[in-house]
């Protein structure tokens, strides 16, 4: 079962995983073989949202401070490239095929080397 696949399940069986990002990431990572105790149950109830740690990271970045390697940074603006031009009108399945994707890229390809001298705006 695929990641979207995952997710649709948990959320058709469990009114508060539709309720919550932290709940659904719970059941989640239990469903994929966590076998989570108790006690990391709550710490991770108590912790700050992903997306919160994710986006200073992210803000830090943009800001120009503790920056990424040059291939992941580029992989990055592949990534995010490749969602803008598909997120509009994308099915889950569509997106989730083009994130997994976007890791497994080889920037020595020809024709990722010259999206990716594009969108870097090099000629």
């Amino acid at each position: 079962m695929n990641v979207t696949q995952q997710v649709e399940s948990i959320l058709r069986h469990s009114d508060r995983a539709r309720n919550s990002d932290r709940e659904l990431l719970l059941i989640f990572m239990q469903k994929s073989g966590m076998d989570l105790s108790e006690a990391q149950i709550a710490t991770f109830r108590d912790m700050p949202e992903l997306w919160t740690v994710r986006r200073l990271r992210q803000k830090f970045q943009e800001d120009g401070l503790f920056l990424p390697s040059e291939a992941v940074g580029r992989a990055r603006r592949l990534k995010s490239y490749a969602v803008q031009q598909n997120a509009p009108n994308a099915k889950p399945e569509t997106m989730e095929r083009l994130i997994e994707d976007s890791h497994d890229v080889v920037v020595q390809v020809p024709e990722v080397q010259q999206l990716l001298n594009w969108i870097d705006g090099d000629s």
